[in-house]
């Protein structure tokens, strides 16, 4: 079984779970988290409801056992979707833009060693912390360092503060993100970091045929209605309305957090 990443910044504890597509995410004690933060990768926040997560394989187990407590965790999505163009395209637009990512990632070679070792994440703290290290020198790459850095810096300049004014405490965040994104444990520890790669993808627009950079300024969140208080940013709140799933009392608020 792999073991995520546990660590702590100035602002928030973290679990960052070395997730697979195509495997269940065990996860334990779901209650003692203030906040889930889910990949949502290649589709943009309008596809994503409950019950389009709880029929996704990775996040099974996690939906399941959060809708069972008595108060549900909050949910947030804080990556950065492909462009339309890519989207209409189905499997073949993912498949090029996996191409495209491979490609710059064979170019300066040194990259893909730390992608392929990243699959093997979560077995032991010394390889995962080298590893999680050396993705960095794939920071350009538009579907892997941009995602990482920007989800990052998403999670700690709006996502804790947020849920820092709701509980009055510093919070416990669990984020289930693929193993490839081992890199983001760096981005959250390193504002210096996250902040130059940031900078390097929204000057460059190396990933413009890829990324919707107009995903770069929002966050989603899925939680329930009943919840006792209002969201602190309420004054970035751009569009709420109920979840369109089958699950009722929750609902769906996205933030212009920027």
């Amino acid at each position: 079984m792999y073991k995520p990443a546990r660590f702590s910044t100035d602002n928030a504890d973290y679990c960052l779970n070395y997730g697979d597509h195509f495997t269940i995410t065990d996860i334990e004690d779901i209650e003692q988290y203030d906040a889930i933060v889910v990949e949502t990768g290649f589709r943009d926040y309008d596809d994503w409801d409950l019950k389009y997560l709880k029929d996704k394989k990775q996040h099974i187990a996690t939906m399941e056992e959060n809708l069972k407590l008595d108060n549900p965790v909050p949910i947030f999505y804080v990556d950065i979707p492909s462009t339309k163009s890519i989207i209409e395209k189905g499997k073949v637009g993912y498949y090029l833009g996996a191409v495209f990512e491979a490609l710059l990632l064979f170019l300066p070679v040194l990259p893909i060693i730390p992608f392929s070792l990243s699959m093997n994440s979560g077995n032991n703290e010394i390889y995962d912390e080298i590893t999680s290290k050396l993705s960095l020198s794939a920071f350009y790459t538009p579907l892997g360092g941009f995602r990482s850095s920007a989800s990052a810096h998403k999670i700690e300049e709006f996502i804790v503060p947020e849920l820092t004014k709701r509980n009055g405490r510093k919070p416990n965040i669990f984020i289930d993100f693929g193993s490839s994104h081992c890199d983001m444990k760096q981005y959250l520890q390193h504002k210096r970091i996250r902040n130059l790669v940031n900078k390097f993808h929204e000057k460059t627009k190396i990933g413009s045929i890829l990324n919707d950079y107009d995903y770069l300024d929002k966050v989603c969140e899925l939680r329930p209605k009943d919840l006792s208080f209002e969201p602190c940013a309420n004054d970035k709140v751009i569009s709420r309305e109920d979840d369109v799933s089958s699950f009722d009392g929750w609902e769906k608020i996205v933030y212009d957090i920027f």
